[in-house]
């Protein structure tokens, strides 16, 4: 049943990439980057074996830290389809984490865009991330 429920967010996704779902939320500015980014949320599970694609996505993560200056930035969106909570942290290394909820019962952890996460280890995970973030930019500014 979850691999059902994946494959239906991807496809989610890919739509909503391609301007044939009406999201109905301001564009933040990630969501404006991704967009210029031209990227198919259907190939990030191919990304591996893709390096122009991976180079790509290496791209738009420098790209990110450029925009928001803090180590912990973190979104809430909600339209009619979902809800959408997105951690971007800036430290040593560009890290997205979110969790989107949708309206027909589907909840998703995602870490950078591409892999499900199991919402313990979303949970873990990204606070390691926020301290780790935090403390590089301490540092660099001593």
């Amino acid at each position: 049943m979850k691999t059902i429920g994946y494959i239906l967010f991807f496809i989610l996704c890919y739509l909503e990439n391609n301007a044939q779902v009406a999201i109905n939320h301001t564009p933040t500015k990630y969501d404006s980057l991704f967009k210029t980014m031209n990227f198919n949320p259907l190939l990030f599970e191919e990304m591996n074996n893709n390096p122009k694609e991976k180079e790509k996505y290496a791209l738009f993560l420098n790209e990110i830290c450029k925009l928001y200056k803090e180590p912990v930035t973190t979104e809430d969106i909600s339209c009619k389809e979902y809800k959408l909570k997105r951690l971007i942290i800036c430290g040593e290394k560009t890290e997205i984490f979110e969790n989107r909820v949708w309206s027909w019962g589907g909840n998703f952890y995602l870490y950078n865009t591409v892999f499900a996460l199991k919402e313990e280890d979303f949970s873990k995970r990204s606070s390691e991330s926020i301290k780790e973030a935090i403390k590089f930019r301490e540092n660099l500014n001593k």
